[in-house]
């Protein structure tokens, strides 16, 4: 046994990890199909500028396409597929969530729409090593994607 590991060599930070991003995604997947099913009663912000905002998104239909995005989203951190990729969707619309919450705080948004961001940055800082790449000064030389071979398209490193 060395360090932190358990008996079986396995950090016991990991499940925590696992369990807020089940929890997470569990929660954009219900918000999500809420929307479409009406499971529990939908909650427009009450405040004349949240509810605005909120009014204009479902007029223009966009609302829909965030709904069906949250779906996507939870599924993928639900079933941990394509997890990186999923915390980054999830980004504009917990800062959307958190900023509704704020401009127009009731005693459950004041706690559920920072508890959105946090959770959603929290985990973009576990997953972290994913978005490094990301974060390079200078771009390595373009390789188009049709010169890939299609076996390297999903290796777990870019292909030299």
């Amino acid at each position: 046994m060395t360090g932190n590991a358990g008996e079986d060599g396995i950090r016991p930070g990991k499940y925590v990890i696992l369990l807020i991003q089940f929890f997470f995604g569990t929660h954009a997947l219900v918000s999500g199909l809420n929307w479409f099913l009406l499971f529990f009663p939908n909650r427009i912000p009450t405040d004349p500028l949240g509810h605005a905002f909120v009014e204009a998104m479902i007029a223009t239909g966009l609302f829909d396409v965030i709904k069906i995005v949250e779906i996507i989203i939870g599924l993928c951190l639900i079933f941990r597929r394509f997890v990186p990729i999923a915390l980054i969707m999830e980004l504009p619309i917990s800062v959307t969530i958190c900023g509704l919450a704020l401009i127009g705080p009731t005693e459950r948004s004041i706690f559920s729409g920072p508890r959105e961001l946090f959770l959603n940055v929290f985990l973009m800082v576990c997953y972290g090593t994913y978005y490094l790449p990301l974060l390079r000064s200078f771009a390595s030389p373009i390789r188009p994607l049709w010169r890939v071979p299609l076996n390297d398209w999903f290796a777990p490193s870019p292909p030299k």
